[in-house]
Parts: structure tokens; C-alpha cells; sequence
């Protein structure tokens, strides 16, 4: 997955972390200017050294090394409140993170079905405005965890077809439902009787008030239904686990995202029509 890497004019590091080349300058030229001080002595013959005899010289002299020497304190004293700016904005910064999932009956022409509804919450001081969340709830026949790798999954165009998309706001310390998985009960049994191994996969992508994009991901796998499914009984309960990929955050999704996972013609026999 490719990522933009957009920089800021008021920081000498871009959105991914790297080096600019405002700081590396500032980080060599201490060196440099040693470097130039030899090369020049070369090439004078070290007759300049007599001169700093002249008090002028000297002052000069004396000058020129102290204002070498407050410019490398001031990007010192840039560094650290770069550092200081940093800090601050992970802490002010929204942050979206799927908090729980709420398994709802439902009456859809009259009909019984299962709802799982994703409950994301931003733990942030900051408005995150706007989420846009993508869903998917593929199951694969068979009980047991049968595919390890949700990257897998998702990259089967059956799957990635039924993929559903959703935006909203979330304000600073608050939830929201953002998208849903629908059951009929003839499924939701099957994953009960472990016929079938049902994962939840969610994606929210957003924009924090300092312009820096974001990515959270959420995976799990049900293992457990306990409750009578036939009847519309919020008692019924669902327990699941986290995936083994798919549960990260930033940087930590863009490593998974150049790690290899399996191929989805592995997955294609295995999976439900």
C-alpha cells in the first residue's frame, strides 16, 4: 500500500518520520565547516595563525566561533521543541479505536435477523470529523480458525465486493456506530454449531485537526455464541478473539502491509458462497 508523505514548513521532519534536509544540514555543518577550516589552513600555509596576534583579529576570531556556537544551540533548543510539539499532539490528537461490538435482534420484514454493531470511540481531546469506515464480515466453512490472515480475505474479490462504507463524526471522548453486520438465523446458528468461523473486519481512515492522515484496523474472530437464537433475546451472548493481523494502528499497519501473507486461491475452496 503506497502512503503520501506530505511535510510540514514549520517542522524539519516529514509526516513519515524521516530526516529532512533542513535538519541534516544543520546536523553536519559543524563538521563541514571543520572540514573547510582544514582545507583552508592547507592552503595558507598556517600564515594565518601570525595574524591572530591583531586584537582585531582575534576579536574577530573570537566572534566568528561564538556565533557558530549559539546558532548549534538554537537547533538544539529547535530540536527539543520540536520533540515538546510532538508529544503534544499525540496527546490532543483524536484517535479512533472500535471499542466494542453490540450483537442486536432485529425485525426486517418480518423477519428475525442478528445485528453486530461496531461501537468506535475517540479517545482523543479533538473532534475527528470526518471516519470513514469500512466493514466486512466474511466466514469461512468449517469451525476452528481455518484462515489465519484477514489481509487474505479481504483481497478476494467476493468478499472485497460486499465491503460497505460509512463516515461520521466523532466528538472528543465520545462513541458512535459506525457500520454493521447482518445475520439470519440460520447463519448465526451455523457459527453457533461451529459449521462455520465468522470474523468481523473493520478499517477507519481520518484526518486529525493537524492535517496528519490516520488509520486504525480491528479484527476478530467469533469462537463462542451462547443464547437461543430463534427468539429475539438481547441475553444471547457472543465472545471472540483478536485476529492474528489486523489490529493495528499507523505505522503498525503500514509493516503489516509489507509483510507477505497467504494467497487467497488457498482460501477460495474453504470460504462460503
Amino acid at each position: 500500500m503506497l502512503h503520501d508523505v506530505n511535510f510540514d514548513i514549520v517542522t524539519r521532519r516529514n509526516r513519515s518520520g524521516e530526516h529532512c534536509s533542513g535538519e541534516w544540514l544543520w546536523i553536519l555543518s559543524p563538521w563541514l565547516a571543520f572540514a573547510a577550516l582544514i582545507i583552508w589552513d592547507t592552503r595558507e600555509k598556517g600564515t594565518w595563525r601570525t595574524k591572530l596576534k591583531d586584537p582585531l583579529s582575534l576579536f574577530t576570531a573570537l566572534l566568528v566561533l561564538a556565533t557558530v556556537a549559539l546558532v548549534w544551540v538554537a537547533a538544539l533548543q529547535w530540536e527539543t521543541l520540536e520533540k515538546t510539539d510532538k508529544t503534544v499532539r499525540s496527546g490532543q490528537r483524536g484517535f479512533a479505536y472500535v471499542k466494542s461490538v453490540w450483537w442486536r435482534p432485529y425485525i426486517r420484514n418480518d423477519k428475525l435477523v442478528w445485528w453486530g454493531l461496531l461501537e468506535w470511540e475517540n479517545s482523543g481531546n479533538t473532534p475527528i470529523q470526518p471516519v470513514f469506515i469500512e466493514l466486512n464480515c466474511p466466514s469461512v466453512e468449517g469451525g476452528g480458525e481455518l484462515v489465519g490472515d484477514p489481509y487474505a480475505i479481504l483481497r478476494l474479490p467476493s468478499v472485497a465486493a460486499r465491503t460497505s462504507h460509512i463516515s461520521v463524526q466523532i466528538g472528543p471522548k465520545q462513541t458512535k456506530f459506525g457500520g454493521q453486520c447482518e445475520f439470519s438465523v440460520e447463519d448465526f446458528q451455523r457459527i453457533q454449531n461451529k459449521l462455520k468461523t465468522q470474523y468481523v473486519i473493520g478499517q477507519a481512515r481520518y484526518v486529525d485537526i493537524y492535517g496528519e492522515s490516520h488509520t486504525t484496523r480491528f479484527c476478530e474472530r467469533i469462537y463462542l455464541i451462547k443464547g437461543n437464537l430463534s427468539i429475539a433475546e438481547t441475553s444471547m451472548e457472543v465472545a471472540s478473539i483478536p485476529c492474528v493481523r489486523h489490529n493495528c494502528s499507523d505505522e503498525e499497519c503500514a509493516r503489516e502491509d509489507a509483510e507477505p501473507n497467504l494467497l487467497p486461491e488457498r482460501l477460495s475452496a474453504k470460504r462460503s458462497g
